[in-house]
């Protein structure tokens, strides 16, 4: 009787790692990631123009998620505001807002030799500081903590409503600890995952053809259905695998004259059914189209029987500019690296004290581990 055995599949997982590598922002994006929302945070925690509440501020959005790929446009963060401009209503409080930031900009253009623009956005929750040198925003959104929720800041939120009239309910920093929590047990392997999503959907779709966080919350569920499975499984076919279970989730909708997928939201899905409640449906076909095309290169590139032709697929569908072709020497240093100063046992029982040649195959030694009370020199 035959076993069923799982085909070995070509995981490139050097290649994937230099990919990865290549769409993190870069040292500088990474730079301003850090000083610009610190020295606005902090002010904000300080000033006697917005009334604010511990723990004053904390960071959401993809940046905050450690998903954030390329430019690092922009840094989202909420100001936790004092309960009485829950009564006040929600203009005035994003009114003192705009004002203590214009102070803010007002102080930073002597100490940064530029002043920051700062604009109470039409139709959006926040109001935006912009940070014209380094081409950075800064998104702050206001919000009130539920007093009766004892999870306080991590709990139930309150912010502003497209109007400004009201207030609506969020889970913002809540679900940023619930995707860490989901990406421990993915074993780390969540938050590639999103990146290359991420990147996919940067290069193949009009911004808001599917929004961000729209992907990102389909991908939640579909883990937690069990849908991606992350077990004893390499990049490459996670990848492939959530192509396939969000092809499989749309199918439906997209079989539906003018339905569109119902994704609800990753924490509080009994208060925000939808999160892509304005999903266009000629976005969302156009999205479907850009699925399908991805199964089949994912597809394609899980069956290559040579790391030459899985390498192609990979690069058609995220970019040859992107993901690497070559990686030989990549491979060499890598291994120099492992074995560098490092005695290592060959096969036959033979110690080496330099790395021997590719064709042999060794196994380092167990480092020597000191029992003494003195540090080895």
């Amino acid at each position: 009787m035959a076993i069923a055995t799982r085909r070995p599949v070509i995981a490139l997982a050097l290649n994937f790692a230099k990919f990865i590598e290549t769409i993190r922002p870069n040292q500088t994006r990474r730079k301003a990631a850090q000083k610009y929302p610190g020295l606005v945070r902090d002010f904000l925690e300080l000033t006697c123009l917005l009334a604010t509440v511990e723990p004053h501020t904390r960071l959401t959005g993809s940046y905050g998620r450690h998903i954030a790929i390329h430019e690092i446009k922009d840094v989202d963060f909420v100001v936790c505001l004092d309960p009485k401009y829950r009564e006040l209503g929600a203009t005035p409080a994003l009114e003192d807002l705009k004002i203590a930031l214009g102070a803010l900009a007002d102080e930073l253009e002597e100490e940064l030799g530029e002043k920051p623009e700062v604009e109470l956005r039409p139709q959006r929750r926040s109001v935006r500081v912009y940070f014209v040198e380094d081409d950075f925003y800064l998104d702050v959104v206001p919000v009130l903590v539920r007093e009766d929720d004892p999870d306080g800041v991590e709990g139930i939120l309150d912010v502003p409503d497209r109007e400004w009239k009201n207030w609506r309910p969020t889970a913002c920093v809540k679900y940023g600890n619930v995707f860490s929590g989901l990406n421990g047990e993915a074993d780390g392997k969540l938050i590639p995952l999103m990146m290359c999503l991420k990147h996919w959907r940067s290069q193949t779709l009009k911004r808001n053809q599917a929004k961000s966080f729209w992907i990102e919350a389909l991908v939640v569920e579909l883990v937690r259905a069990d849908a991606i499975v992350f077990k004893d499984r390499s990049l490459a076919e996670i990848i492939a695998t959530a192509f396939a279970a969000i092809q499989t989730r749309c199918t439906d909708d997209l079989a539906k004259p003018d339905a569109t997928p119902e994704i609800p939201d990753p924490v509080i899905p009994e208060l925000n059914a939808n999160v892509a409640h304005n999903w266009k449906r000629t976005d969302f076909e156009t999205f479907m189209r850009r699925i399908d095309g991805a199964v089949t290169l994912t597809t394609k590139a899980i069956a290559a029987a040579t790391a030459e032709d899985a390498i192609a697929a990979w690069q058609r569908l995220l970019g040859a500019e992107w993901f690497p072709a070559g990686i030989e020497d990549q491979a060499k240093a890598a291994r120099e690296a492992a074995f560098a100063a490092t005695t290592v046992i060959g096969r036959a029982g033979v110690a080496y004290s330099t790395p021997p040649s590719p064709e042999v195959r060794v196994t380092p030694s167990r480092p020597h581990v000191n029992y003494g009370g003195e540090e080895p020199r």
